[in-house]
């Protein structure tokens, strides 16, 4: 998924940082919570590609309350966004861990800030999705191609407003540790995707597709709305947590 080369680069600030955590953390206590067995839910089902790996599922649970995204049914170890905390949960279960990622409140910073240049592909030959048309746009920055993405004006406005939302949260914290970010990985595309415009791409409408400079695709295979359990979205008890701020990473 798209975030995990954002987590990657937090968890090497983490490396650089010469920040760990010992063996011996308390486990995570999930508070319980009064829910309804199921919930209503949008379910979108994407595949997606990186550079050099086979493509694979992704499968994104939204609700009014929760961003979920696993590889599907029976998955343990996801990521969860608590929309009303605006914060990430990437639960681990190969290593029982679960790292917190909250929503930090910063501005990015002015310098090596380039401008955004967007432009219009041709969606002509494309279909219109009910009696809505695609669009393709192409954000640039400095003269180097960055972003595309082809998407549908108006179509599920509050999916949109989720992933901006999830996605605001990880550029926070981005933002947050820019100065522990190696050098090698400032390009002007990584901070135009991740500092600078991390959000521009939804501005288009529901992203059908998408791809990056680096060779990262993802793709809509299906979408609606279905009742899913509500345990989805619930924490995994007893891993371990841990915190990334400016400090560095903290057991909790």
């Amino acid at each position: 998924m798209r975030s995990l080369f954002v987590l990657s680069i937090l968890f090497a600030i983490m490396l650089f940082s010469g920040c760990s955590r010992s063996n011996d953390e308390p486990a995570v206590d999930s508070k319980a919570q009064t829910m309804p067995a199921e919930i209503r839910a949008t379910v979108l089902q994407f595949e997606e590609q990186e550079q050099g790996v086979e493509p694979y599922p992704l499968r994104m649970i939204i609700t009014q309350t929760h961003l979920r995204m696993d590889d599907g049914e029976g998955a343990k170890s996801y990521l969860l966004f608590d929309r009303q905390k605006q914060t990430i949960y990437n639960v681990n279960a190969d290593d029982k861990t679960v790292l917190l990622i909250e929503r930090q409140k910063l501005s990015p910073p002015t310098e090596g800030k380039t401008a955004l240049e967007i432009t219009a592909g041709d969606t002509s030959d494309m279909p219109a999705l009910g009696a809505k048309k695609p669009v393709h746009k192409t954000l640039s920055t400095a003269g180097k191609r960055c972003y595309d993405v082809v998407a549908i004006p108006g179509l599920m406005p509050d999916v949109v407003e989720a992933m901006r939302e999830y996605l605001l949260t990880l550029s926070s914290q981005q933002i947050e540790n820019l100065d522990k970010t190696p050098v090698a990985m400032r390009d002007p595309c990584m901070l135009t995707n991740l500092i600078y415009h991390p959000i521009s791409h939804l501005d288009f409408g529901f992203p059908l597709r998408e791809w990056d400079y680096r060779g990262f695709v993802r793709e809509l295979v299906d979408f609606g709305e279905e009742m899913v359990s509500s345990k989805l979205f619930k924490v995994t008890d007893g891993y371990r947590k841990m915190t990334l701020d400016r400090g560095g990473l903290h057991k909790e």
